[in-house]
Parts: C-alpha cells; structure tokens; sequence
C-alpha cells in the first residue's frame, strides 16, 4: 500500500479550500468526528465517492493488519517468559492492539451503515 493511500485530499468551496487527512492519525476515531468527516467529504462533490472508497479500502485492510500484529505479539509474550519486565510491556502492547483493532471495527460498521454501504 502506497501512502499516498492513507491520504485523503479534499478540496470544497469549489477548490478554494484544502483539507487533507492522514487516515492512520485519523483513526479510530469517535462517530461524532466520523459525521463531521463525511460532512466534509461531502462537499467535494467531484471527489466524494473516490474518497468513501478509499476509506472503505482502508478499514478493510487495516482490520486484518491490526490481527495479524496481535498475532505476533502474543508469540513475542510466549517466547520472554523468563523476562517479566518485558512479558508486562508486550501483553500491555497486545492489549492496546487489539482494543485499537475494536476501534477499528467500530468506526468500519458506522460507515456502513452511515454511507448504506
């Protein structure tokens, strides 16, 4: 994945305004922030569909990423079983993982349903 693809480029008031949005910064994000993303989005009118795809695209495929980087830090915890220190830091690390990979999901079922995908 190029990352120009974790970039949206929006432009509204008819190319007057720029916006642009690093989508790994961005999320997970809060609905309420979601709504006032698709607003905007919205107002690109040439673009907007371009850029609700490539949200689309990006929750798909940063989902799998995210359970797959759980994955192996479990492995990583099963092989530091005689150094506690780090066993704490690793299971901390996964637990933060996977509850980012929640956030994740959550924000991909919203759009759905807010986009009636």
């Amino acid at each position: 994945m190029n990352s120009d693809d974790n970039i949206l480029r929006i432009k509204y008031r008819y190319g007057k305004g720029k916006m642009k949005i690093w989508m790994d910064g961005f999320f997970p994000c809060s609905q309420e922030r979601f709504k006032k993303l698709l607003k905007v989005i919205d107002l690109d009118y040439d673009h907007r569909e371009e850029h609700k795809e490539k949200i689309r695209v990006y929750l798909d495929n940063k989902i799998p990423k995210l359970k797959n980087l759980y994955e192996e830090k479990l492995k990583r915890i099963e092989f530091y079983t005689n150094n506690p220190k780090q066993k704490e830091y690793d299971v901390k690390e996964a637990e933060d993982i996977l509850k980012w990979k929640d956030r994740i999901e959550k924000n991909k079922a919203f759009f759905e349903k807010a986009v009636n995908i």
